[in-house]
């Protein structure tokens, strides 16, 4: 059977529940941005490649439904406003989650929410993707970045 024009083609980066996705190519903040697409079922329009983890994350509603999918019910409540102060509020959702589940580094709110140091944002992505590893999470999973070195 042919799809049609309207089915879209499984992206390379296509999560498969527990296997590791391929980011070959892909920088950190590239990768880190794949795996959270890949776990929310957002690859393709909304992750393409003209939108910043900044801006796909600033709002902090993605990075709590990423933390609710590694370990589902860790943020209690999710705030879809457009208020700057509940942004910051789903931030420190997000950070006091990993907190509990042991994520080293977790950063600030403003680290984020100002793009003050992002490399600190996307190192916590990356070491919550291990902890979700470690502890068998069943969706798409994030190779360590001993696996996707390139020689």
């Amino acid at each position: 059977p042919h799809a049609s024009p309207l089915t879209p083609h499984p992206s390379p980066l296509a999560p498969r529940p527990g296997h590791l996705l391929d980011v070959s190519g892909l920088d950190e903040a590239g990768a880190a941005k794949a795996w959270i697409g890949a776990v929310l079922g957002e690859l393709g329009e909304t992750f393409n490649d003209e939108a910043t983890l900044h801006e796909l994350l600033r709002s902090g509603t993605r990075l709590c439904k990423l933390v609710n999918a590694v370990s589902p019910g860790i943020v209690s409540r999710v705030n879809d406003s457009d208020r700057p102060f509940v942004h910051m509020e789903n931030i420190s959702h997000f950070t006091s989650a990993c907190t509990v589940l042991n994520v080293v580094p977790v950063f600030d709110p403003p680290d984020l929410y100002e793009e003050k140091n992002m490399k600190t944002v996307v190192q916590c992505i990356h070491s919550l993707a291990r902890a979700a590893r470690a502890g068998g999470f069943g969706g798409p999973l994030l190779a360590p970045a001993s696996e996707r070195m390139q020689l």
